[in-house]
């Protein structure tokens, strides 16, 4: 059935029937270009929205609605017909063949080191554990509705609470349940592979690691650790005791938050006010359920995690160093899963797969009246942070709030340069590269491409835009363009996001300016 009119007639039925319509149904899946895709979860949402931007998306919306499935499980498939702007270069049939069908499969259950590891085992010829979700798999639509264009994305289906029943291998054919040596084509991580993650060492070598672009981090606290902070910090009383003005974003000190990092502080009465008042006993401070403090890190595996255990600590840099706390049953890290019963009064830390799980444990501290810290990176949406089970905020770190004019500004510089990985097709005696002109590289190199523009990322930031913080997200290299003119304001930054500082590809060096810089 031609596209267009199939396409028309479910609309019309779905208007009908009061139910959301999808365009390219489920037996079309099987003839789509598809990708599997593992790695950082930090990105997510970054990542899915390259295909589905408004500026530059992989998507073409006037071809087809685009349809995202996705599971309980941090797996997700995005299908559309790649954007006729994207032809020309790529190899893809144009709008006027009908578009091609592109189906990308990304996992996000381990983080960072699955964009790294997985790849490692292609090219090595041997089996890995990634699943992801097969649509053709799926015995219904999942729960289906409808998601508005804004001026920066492009509508979609959206298919939630898919079922993980569907959560199968992939062969080197690209067949769904096949045992053998399963597929990957590429992956992401926050970190560059030889440095970030559990040990690849010299199989890093193995890969083609493109830089992508630079994520900025932040140090997210409980909202009502956020609220005792402002009444320590300003007064209280005072016009910040319980707003989310920017101004009245609370700091911590570097020190003060490796110690906490490191539970070297359990106690929050350990840091004090100027009068010498610890925290939980200043007045005008609504006391936690106790004074203890919780803490919502990720599994070793996550980049998000080597992120901080680098920036703050030199861990996975220099040996010795004093390390990032770890749960309560240290020897089961990489198998914790969150839960709410996590946050018993004994129970400290959590690792958590995921983002949206750390996000998920913050927000059962803070319902159960506890005080913490957590690891995220700004790629902050209003929902994520200040709606529903939402609640942290993200403090500043030595006077300096997150946001993307303190770091080109010079004033802030926790950030990372993440990569977009493959198995490359120079080292000798790799298997599974994908040779030149091969659709599945193309829509990664088109990932890639995409990451790396400005313009792209700027659509993409306003979707993270006025926060307390300020405005975060992320940021185009040093070496892609230059910003506006120093120092830079917020409105410079959302118009043209090019960071001033780098830190050359090592998560491991001090990051230095290599733009013009404000003084200070």
């Amino acid at each position: 059935m031609n596209l267009f009119i199939r396409s028309a007639v479910a609309v019309a039925v779905s208007a009908a029937m009061g139910s959301a319509a999808h365009a390219l149904d489920r037996t079309e899946y099987a003839s789509a270009v598809k990708v599997y895709f593992g790695g950082a979860t930090a990105t997510d949402n970054v990542l899915e929205e390259v295909f589905i931007s408004t500026v530059g998306g992989i998507c073409d919306s006037s071809l087809a609605d685009i349809d995202i499935y996705r599971t309980t499980a941090n797996q997700r498939v995005i299908t559309c017909r790649v954007s006729n702007e994207n032809t020309p270069n790529h190899g893809f049939a144009t709008r006027a063949s009908g578009g091609t069908m592109i189906a990308f499969h990304k996992e996000s259950q381990g983080g960072s080191s699955n964009g790294v590891v997985p790849l490692i085992a292609v090219a090595k010829g041997q089996a890995h554990t990634l699943r992801w979700l097969e649509v053709s798999q799926l015995t219904n639509d999942c729960t289906v509705s409808n998601v508005a264009a804004t001026a920066n994305l492009q509508g979609y289906v959206n298919h939630a609470a898919c079922a993980t029943t569907a959560l199968t291998p992939v062969d080197t054919a690209g067949s769904a349940g096949v045992a053998g040596t399963y597929d990957v084509h590429g992956g992401i991580s926050d970190n560059e592979p030889a440095v970030a993650f559990p040990a690849p060492g010299a199989d890093a070598q193995r890969l083609l690691s493109n830089p992508g672009l630079g994520i900025v981090f932040g140090v997210p606290v409980t909202t009502n650790l956020y609220r005792a902070l402002q009444v320590a910090q300003f007064g209280d009383g005072s016009a910040c005791d319980g707003s989310d003005a920017p101004n009245c974003v609370p700091s911590l000190t570097r020190s003060q938050i490796r110690s906490l990092y490191t539970q070297t502080t359990f106690d929050w009465n350990s840091i004090k006010n100027s009068a010498g008042v610890g925290l939980t006993q200043i007045s005008g401070v609504t006391a936690p359920t106790d004074e203890f403090v919780r803490i919502c890190r990720r599994v070793a595996s996550s980049g998000t995690q080597a992120s901080y255990e680098t920036y703050f600590l030199g861990e996975r840099c220099v040996a010795g160093v004093r390390g990032f706390a770890l749960p309560d049953d240290a020897s089961t890290i990489e198998d914790t899963v969150y839960s709410p019963s996590d946050f018993p009064s004994g129970s400290l830390v959590n690792a958590a797969p995921s983002s949206g799980n750390v996000r998920t444990c913050l927000a059962a501290a803070n319902n159960g009246g506890f005080w913490g810290v957590g690891v995220l990176s700004t790629e902050v949406t209003d929902g994520n942070y200040n709606s529903g089970n939402a609640g942290f905020r993200f403090v500043g770190i030595d006077g300096a709030a997150p946001n993307l004019a303190n770091v080109a500004n010079g004033d802030y510089d926790f950030f990372t340069e993440n990569t977009i990985n493959r198995v490359s097709n120079t080292f000798a005696g790799n298997v599974g590269a994908l040779p030149d002109g091969n659709p599945r590289r193309e829509i990664i190199e088109l990932i890639d491409e995409k990451l790396g523009l400005p313009s792209v990322l700027a659509n993409l930031n306003a979707t993270f835009d006025g926060r307390p913080w300020g405005n975060g997200g992320v940021l185009a290299l040093s070496s892609t363009a230059t910003p506006a003119t120093a120092p830079y304001s917020d409105a410079e930054l959302a118009a043209n996001p090019v960071n001033t500082q780098t830190r050359d590809g090592n998560s491991c060096m001090p990051p230095v300016m290599v733009k013009d810089s404000p003084i200070q």
